[in-house]
Parts: C-alpha cells; sequence; structure tokens
C-alpha cells in the first residue's frame, strides 16, 4: 500500500491552492473543561465524560460522543416534556461573507423535537429544526455530524449566538466540537489526509459519511451478502423494506451493491438535506437484522498511492489483443494482485500473463481471461494510476530472483483493477475481486491497500472463503508510521491463518539495516518485515494504446514490502500447499532489532532458499525418494533410497486440498511402494512425504 504521506503531499501541493476544501476554522467551543460561557437555566450541563449518564442511569451503556476532541461535552438528559435551550456565548463574523456551522451530537428521540435558533444581537433571525429524519425510538450514531451554511443569517455579523432547544418528551441530546468555518467543513477521517483527498479528487463524500472509527464510505451506499439460497423475490422484499435499489451485483448476484433512497418503507429516517447519520445506519442495522443476509457493511473506500490524474477510458480488449498471450498452463500457480490494474505489455511481467481458457470461465463473468477491470466493468485492466504495475513488477522480479529453475512450477499473475486512477476504491471492489481471485484459483492474493475503519464483516466473509479456499493472502500493514495495536488497519489486521501482514524495511548508505520510518509497525499483527524503501520496478505506459516504452521508477512503501513476500510465499506454496505461510517464517531472519516491532523480529532473506524444502537442510538430513510412474497402471512408485522410519505421505493437488493420505511405519533402502492414482482426476498434484520435521516433496500430473 502507498498511503505514502509524503507522496501524498506533493499531490496536496498541487491541487489545494485552489480547492475549496481548505476551509479556516473562524471561531470553535469544545466543552473541554465547561461549558465555555454557554448558558441555561432549563436543565442543560456539561457532561465531562460526554455520556448521557442522568439521575435514573437510563442511559449507563451508552458510549460517548465521539467527538473529535474527546470528553466533555453539552447534555441533556430524560427531558418530561419541558421546553430546555441552552444559549451560546458571543460570535464576530465581521470580515467573513461565508459562515458555515459544524457540531457533533448523540441524540436519541422519544416523541419530542430538536431545533436551532440564530441570534443576532439577541434577537431570533433563524430557526431551523434539526433531526427530522429520526425515528420515535431511534438514536443517531454517537459521532453524528451536523453541517449548516449560514452565510445568509450571520455573514459579516457580530454578536451572533446559537440557541439549541429541545422540546417534548425526549430522551438525551450530547452536542460538541461547536465549529464555525469560512467554506464547506469536510470531517476528518482518521488518518485526515484520506478524507482530504477524496475532496480533491471529486469522490462523493458528504458531511456525514464517516463511521464511528472516522474513516469515510460512498454516500448512501450498502454492501450486502446473501446467505445462500435465498431467492430473488426475497431479496427484493428486504430491498423494499429498507427502501435500497440494487445498483451493481458480483459472485452470481450473492454480493450486492445497494443505493439507499429517502422513501424507506419501514424506517422513516432517510437521509435528509442536512445530513446526519440515522438514515444509513438505521438501514444498515434493519438489513443485518434479518437471517437471509450473511453480512451487510457501508460501501467503505480504501487507497494504494493517491495521486491526482485526469480518467482517461479503458476501452475492453478485442480478441485480437488477447491472441499474442498463451493460454495458462492447467498446473499453473496464480498470483492474484488486487490493485490499480497492469500494464500487461510490460517486459518484466509479460511472461507471467497469461489466459484462461474459455473452458473454465464458469464464474458468472464473461470474456475474462487474463484479469478483470471492477472499476470500468470490462476485461481490460490496463494500469492508469502507474501502482498496480510496480507491485506486479516487483512479483515478477523476485520470482525470477527465487526460482531460477529450482522448481517445476508454473507461475501466473491475475491482474484485478479495483482501484481508479486515484488510487481509491471501495468496498463492493475489492470484495467482488476477491471472491473472482478464489474463483479463478488463486493461490496468492496481494494487497497492497487499506483503510482505518471499523472492521467489514464483508471482507471478513471474503478472507474466510480464501482460508477455506486453501489460499494466502498478503496485505501491506500501511504507511502512516503508526503502532497498529493503537489503530487497526484493514485487511492487515485480520487474525486470519491465512494472512501475512507486511512492513517495509529499508537499507540506509551505510548499510544498516531498519524499519522504514513511514512502516507501520506492531508485534503482535505484522507478520514480517520486507525491503520497500526506493524499490525499482516496472511503470505503465502513459495512456493505452501508445507505443510500449518499458518504463521503470523507484516507489517506497509497505504496498512495495508486500509482492516481495506474496512471490517467495508462492514459491513456499509450490513447495508445499499446506506449509507454505510457516515455512516462509520460519525461513526468515529473526532480526534482534526488529523484535520490539514485527512478530519474531521476522525479516524476508531472499538469498535464502530455504522455502524450497528440498534446500532447506543438507542432503544427509532429508528423507531420500525417488518418484517414477509406473506405465501399466495408474500408479505412481516411490522408492526409498535410504533406511527410513515412521513416514506420512500426502497427495494434495494445487489449491492444497489433501486428495489421498498414508503412513508407513518404517522404510528399507531401496524399498519400493506403490500409490493407486486411480481416484484422482487428472490434473496436476504434489507428492508430500514427511519424516518428523524433514519432508520431501515431488510434483507430478496425471493425465
Amino acid at each position: 500500500m502507498n498511503f505514502l504521506k509524503r507522496s501524498y503531499l506533493v499531490v496536496f501541493l498541487m491541487v489545494c491552492t485552489a480547492s475549496s476544501f481548505a476551509q479556516v476554522l473562524l471561531d470553535e467551543d469544545i466543552f473541554d473543561n465547561d461549558l465555555n460561557g454557554w448558558t441555561s437555566d432549563t436543565g442543560w450541563d456539561w457532561s465531562e465524560d460526554g455520556r448521557a449518564i442522568g439521575p435514573n442511569n437510563f442511559w449507563d451503556n451508552r458510549p460517548p460522543i465521539g467527538s473529535v476532541s474527546g470528553p466533555g461535552a453539552l447534555a441533556y438528559r430524560a427531558a418530561e416534556g419541558d421546553t430546555t435551550r441552552v444559549v451560546s456565548r458571543p460570535y464576530n463574523f465581521t470580515g467573513n461573507p461565508t459562515v458555515f456551522l459544524r457540531f457533533t451530537q448523540y441524540y436519541r428521540r422519544w416523541m419530542g423535537s430538536t431545533r436551532l435558533n440564530i441570534l443576532i444581537g439577541g434577537a431570533e433571525v433563524q430557526s431551523l429544526q434539526l433531526n427530522d429524519n429520526v425515528g420515535i425510538n431511534i438514536e443517531t450514531s454517537h459521532r453524528d455530524l451536523q453541517i449548516l451554511d449560514l452565510s445568509e443569517e450571520v455573514g459579516n455579523s457580530e454578536n451572533v449566538q446559537l440557541e439549541f432547544i429541545f422540546e417534548g418528551a425526549n430522551y438525551f441530546w450530547l452536542i460538541d466540537d461547536v465549529q464555525f468555518f469560512d467554506s464547506y467543513p469536510y470531517p476528518q477521517t482518521r488518518p485526515a489526509f484520506f478524507g482530504d483527498s477524496l475532496v480533491i479528487f471529486g469522490a462523493p463524500y458528504d458531511n456525514y459519511q464517516v463511521d464511528t472509527a472516522g474513516w469515510a464510505y460512498v454516500p448512501n451506499q450498502l454492501v450486502v451478502q446473501f446467505a445462500a439460497g435465498v431467492t430473488e423475490l426475497e431479496k427484493q422484499l428486504i430491498r423494499d423494506t429498507v427502501g435500497a435499489v440494487k445498483i451493481s451485483s458480483c459472485v452470481c448476484d450473492r454480493l450486492e451493491l445497494w443505493e439507499l433512497t429517502n422513501d424507506p418503507f419501514n424506517y422513516g429516517d432517510g437521509q435528509g438535506p442536512n445530513g446526519g447519520s440515522i438514515g444509513i445506519l438505521s438501514n444498515k442495522k434493519g438489513t443485518g437484522s434479518t437471517a437471509k443476509v450473511d453480512g451487510v457493511d457501508y460501501n467503505y473506500y480504501n487507497g494504494t498511492q493517491l495521486q491526482s490524474i485526469d480518467d482517461v477510458p479503458i476501452q475492453e480488449l478485442t480478441p485480437a489483443e488477447l491472441a499474442p498471450f498463451a493460454l495458462s498452463p492447467a498446473d499453473a500457480l496464480r498470483i492474484a494482485i488486487l490493485d490499480t490494474g497492469l500494464d500487461f505489455t510490460h517486459e518484466r511481467v509479460r511472461e507471467f500473463i497469461y489466459r484462461i481458457p474459455d473452458a473454465s470461465d464458469l464464474d458468472c463473468l464473461i470474456n475474462d481471461p487474463i484479469g478483470w477491470n471492477f472499476v470500468d466493468s470490462l476485461n481490460n485492466v490496463f494500469d492508469d494510476n502507474s501502482h498496480g504495475t510496480h507491485v506486479a513488477g516487483i512479483v515478477a522480479e523476485t520470482l525470477r530472483t527465487l526460482n531460477q529453475g529450482q522448481d517445476n512450477c508454473s507461475y501466473q499473475i491475475l491482474p484485478y483493477k479495483t482501484h481508479d486512477e486515484h488510487g481509491i476504491a471501495t468496498l463492493f471492489n475489492v470484495t467482488c475481486a476477491t471472491y473472482q481471485a478464489i474463483q479463478d484459483s488463486a493461490r496468492i492474493i496481494n494487497d497492497s491497500w487499506g483503510f482505518y475503519g471499523d472492521p467489514s464483516e464483508i471482507l471478513q466473509n471474503a478472507l474466510d472463503s480464501v482460508e477455506l479456499a486453501g489460499a494466502y493472502v498478503v496485505s501491506a500493514a500501511g504507511n502512516e508510521g503508526l503502532r497498529l495495536d493503537t489503530l487497526l488497519q484493514y485487511p492487515a489486521c485480520y487474525d486470519n491463518n491465512s494472512m501475512v501482514s507486511v512492513a517495509a524495511e529499508l537499507f540506509d548508505p551505510n548499510g544498516i539495516i531498519a524499519i522504514a520510518d513511514f512502516s507501520n509497525i506492531s508485534n503482535t499483527l505484522v507478520d514480517i518485515a520486507a525491503p520497500g524503501d526506493n524499490i525499482l520496478s516496472s511503470l505503465p505506459r502513459p495512456s493505452y494504446g501508445a507505443a510500449q516504452t518499458n518504463l521503470l521508477d523507484f516507489k517506497s512503501g509497505t504496498s512495495m514490502a508486500a509482492p516481495a513476500v506474496s512471490a517467495a510465499l508462492a514459491v513456499a506454496y509450490c513447495a508445499g500447499p499446506l506449509e507454505a505461510k510457516e515455512r516462509l517464517l520460519d525461513c526468515a531472519e529473526k532480526f534482534a532489532p526488529y523484535f520490539p516491532d514485527i512478530i519474531q523480529g521476522s525479516r524476508l532473506e531472499l538469498n535464502k532458499v530455504c522455502i524450497t524444502p528440498v534446500d532447506a537442510v543438507p542432503e544427509s538430513q532429508f528423507p531420500q525418494f525417488t518418484l517414477y510412474p509406473n506405465p501399466a497402471s495408474h500408479q505412481i512408485q516411490v522408492r526409498a533410497e535410504a533406511e527410513a522410519g515412521f513416514t506420512q505421505i500426502r497427495v494434495v493437488d494445487m489449491r492444497g486440498v489433501i486428495m489421498q493420505e498414508y503412513q508407513q511405519s518404517s522404510w528399507s533402502a531401496g524399498q519400493v511402494t506403490g500409490i493407486n492414482l486411480d481416484a484422482l482426476p487428472a490434473g496436476s498434484y504434489f507428492l508430500q512425504i514427511q519424516q518428523e520435521d524433514a519432508y520431501w516433496v515431488a510434483k507430478f500430473i496425471k493425465i
């Protein structure tokens, strides 16, 4: 992943000088220590911990208001039909014709209402109804942002005051971080630069589209995964109930992307013109409450290398353009790359690009022989950002470095364009691509991207499916220089056994090896470090159809470290699928300076060849066998070249599934054992022979 802040700042400086997002804070009240000069004689007070706990303790289990400033908030709790009000100190906006108000609230409604009056010189000039979209017995998110344009009412005015009014029987209302800006104040994501980038790139990003962890998602969109066997009629009934329209689907319609309308049948809380989180929040909860749904999430944004690049249309690949690529070998070990795409004509990666035969196109995608573009919904995965081509080049070069003819595997890169020209993607695209990689029999999936939001149930389901398929996901740990134990980043922080999380290391001019200062770290969540600073790799052509120039350049980030590990893991997988991750990590150097920051201080050492078992230890320590076919029957013969003890024998397919398993208590020198292959379909297999900690692997093909 290349959320590199130093790279981002270059983009920022090029663009933000003319951007409207660079708002100026005119004034604020954050209530950290007291009421900040606000007054009330009708029950409003200061909540030190930002909670709604009152005398009757009805709301003890509620979280505090999720404002950026932290604990401390205006509070009114358990009103019994009163009209209560709290009035601000005076503000002066002389010289500011444009004034936007932003505040964080946490509100639960019973039968009452809320209102904001604007006062100038003590006289009311405007009264605004708030929270109209909150239904009875419904509450907002605890970090619900409200943004109002008050330019017409208070621009260039002095002695301006706010009066929040709470009428009728309600439960509680908490208010914090009352702030005024000179232009539209987009909320901060955590980290803040990502939300700023969305604004620069013109991505849909409204005032309330951040989750409880401060991460952005596409306004009014949900990703929904249905349980197996749910009918189309049942799906439509659920959509109608929450007022949603299906705008896309994948995985043979099991995963759907919805857009919410303002007319839900059941909830009465669609998005209002002034924002608020209640509409999408309650629709998300309502959708997820049925047993027919396996998961539902906001359509989260995520990113790789963030760049301001003009969108250039990408056209469908024609049969003539696909014809030069050879058909994929039947036993190809496939490495999926979910990224900004790939310039598949680049000389550094072209040898790993094959066509998947049409006969295997049974995954509900039509005409996807070399990958799929989930951004434009077509078969051309051309990289219009450069990040994905750079990542693929590292995979290719590492395979060449590690392999050098030492194993019998054919390797194939499967590119999936999940991120647009800016390096931005959505949860729907990356999850669809993850399932597609499983469908296309990828054994390794490289995710050089991430996000810091709440953990996604939808993505977790996809990663569980990867694990069930016997495949692995290698994920960049991120480039914010954070300890991930304090701010989780996904997918790197999921704890599936099939996940490998990668930090970036550097080599300084004096030959010192160290974790890169931009790399995220954790000695409980990050598995291994690999080179990620100033890595030379491939770049795409300037545009699709341009002459190939085979460009190269340097990039830095955990995005560059992850593909080196993906390639090493693929070589380990070739030697034995079931132990691939363990072998990769066991063979990593245990580097003492990394122990506080990386699990077991592991760093990838490409000069080691122990990820291929035959080269792992001196020959005398290995069980010695010879494998040869029996031409008279569907058998392979295994001959022990030396005396051996108890042995475990497995026949494993290319997915890592055990097809046959045997035990033999002892071997004498020259003893031959036959293994019957009648029950196996035609295809490629591994034969694994294991004795204690040593094992021998050979690959064979049944025709």
